[in-house]
């Protein structure tokens, strides 16, 4: 039986982490003729834990309107959010708007959504961020379902 991928090692994961989301947009943007450049980190060979969080965590693409920031799930459908990064894209999306181009790998589907609204579903009571989960056991997260996230973005065709 094949190891799902979220059972597998950090040192593991980590390879290939945002490989196939970032080829998902990269493709996607390349039939549609959107010209981006990469704005964020990928894999560099460094201690990315000790840079500020502004550097580590900076959107991944950079097209003329927009920061976009990618992101994919798994078979379970459902997208993990910490809340660090959003708040780290928050601050980036004063300087020039953000969108997140989810990817949901077992439909093949894509889906833009402004940084905004996102944030705002990502809200529980009190109007902070909900804690569906934690990575590492201290690093706390917002979850949410394929299915409720296409309410809220636009599914793009192929």
């Amino acid at each position: 039986m094949t190891q799902k991928f979220s059972e597998r090692s950090w040192q593991h994961r980590e390879k290939t982490l945002g490989d196939i989301a970032e080829t998902a947009f990269t493709s996607w943007a390349d039939e549609t003729g959107l010209k981006y450049i990469r704005w964020g980190l990928e894999r560099p060979p460094l201690d990315v834990a000790l840079l500020p969080s502004h550097i580590a965590q900076a959107p991944d693409f950079l097209i003329q309107e927009r920061f976009i920031e990618v992101q994919g799930c798994g078979a379970d459908q459902t997208f993990k959010f910490k809340h660090q990064k959003l708040n780290v894209i928050s601050s980036w999306n004063v300087i020039h708007r953000v969108d997140w181009f989810l990817y949901n790998q077992p439909l093949n589907e894509f889906l833009v959504i402004d940084h905004l609204v996102l944030e705002s579903a990502c809200l529980g009571l009190g109007g902070a961020f909900r804690h569906d989960g934690y990575f590492d056991g201290n690093k706390p997260y917002a979850t949410m379902k394929w299915e409720r996230l296409i309410r809220h973005g636009k599914v793009l065709d192929r």
